[in-house]
């Protein structure tokens, strides 16, 4: 890689991070921009193994990275869990095919299999792995600049995405301390039993039936119901005789109010 084409390398990777700043590519679009400049296939992996975006390089086969970005999880069988357990950058790892045993043919697509591998963390807490397939058994010095560089941008928008997410998570927390204190003891009642109804994040509840069955008016409910759309709880639908469709949007703070809710009826 000669001088001038390693500075237009660097130039294309700045232009992108500028961008980013003025609320340009996404993290998955930066990926995919990395992977063209590059040429290398990369993925970004969080400490739960989940694949957060992940791109192929240009007029490149990869069936390994192929296969775990359409997954989007990082399976035992990739035979990256001991890379993505690394805490220091390391260039040319050689993937080591997962085997059951001895006698277990390595997967194709694990053979010669070369990776960079860069972990992202804050404070000395893990958020993620960055992974490049080199392709190539060794990287030239300018091939390292380059990967390290954009490791260092991708770093900086997931750093940047998960202050965010940690921002939501706060002000979700609020609303539903909010939510939760506007509650009369009634409606309280009323959210454990609507929360005992719901599979997984949607169901369709009664009022009437919920209300005959604690001995409370359905206007409770509906005022109940009414207090935690508005904090952004939960979306709900009429549908009629059937009853009232309700679907959660905030899982997070959901399963807060539940859990204060239940140790509030342990102490009456």
């Amino acid at each position: 890689m000669k001088t001038n084409f390693l500075l237009e390398e660097i130039r294309r990777l700045n232009r992108t991070f500028l961008q980013n700043i003025n609320g340009g590519p996404t993290l998955g679009k930066a990926v995919s921009i990395i992977a063209e400049i590059t040429g290398f296939s990369l993925l970004v992996a969080d400490n739960k193994r989940n694949v957060l975006a992940g791109a192929i390089a240009p007029e490149k086969e990869d069936a390994l990275f192929s296969g775990l970005i359409d997954r989007g999880t990082l399976t035992d069988n990739s035979g990256l869990k001991k890379a993505v357990a690394i805490d220091e950058p390391q260039h040319d790892y050689a993937l080591k095919p997962a085997a059951k045993n001895k006698k277990a043919v390595a997967n194709e697509a694990q053979q010669n299999t070369f990776l960079s591998v860069i972990p992202v963390d804050r404070n000395g807490k893990s958020l993620g792995t960055i992974i490049f397939n080199q392709f190539d058994s060794s990287l030239t010095e300018e091939q390292v600049i380059v990967s390290e560089m954009a490791a260092a941008m991708i770093s900086v928008i997931l750093l940047q995405e998960v202050a965010s997410c940690e921002e939501q998570e706060a002000r979700d927390k609020e609303l539903a301390e909010a939510a939760f204190d506007s509650l009369s003891y009634s409606e309280v009642e009323a959210i454990r039993e609507i929360l005992n109804n719901l599979e997984e994040n949607e169901s369709v509840i009664v009022a009437s039936k919920i209300a005959d069955d604690l001995g409370i008016t359905r206007s409770v409910i509906v005022n109940a119901l009414r207090k935690f759309e508005s904090a952004g709880i939960i979306e709900s639908r009429s549908l009629g005789m059937k009853g009232t469709f309700i679907r959660v949007k905030n899982r997070h703070a959901l399963d807060l109010v539940a859990s204060r809710s239940a140790k509030m009826a342990s102490f009456l």
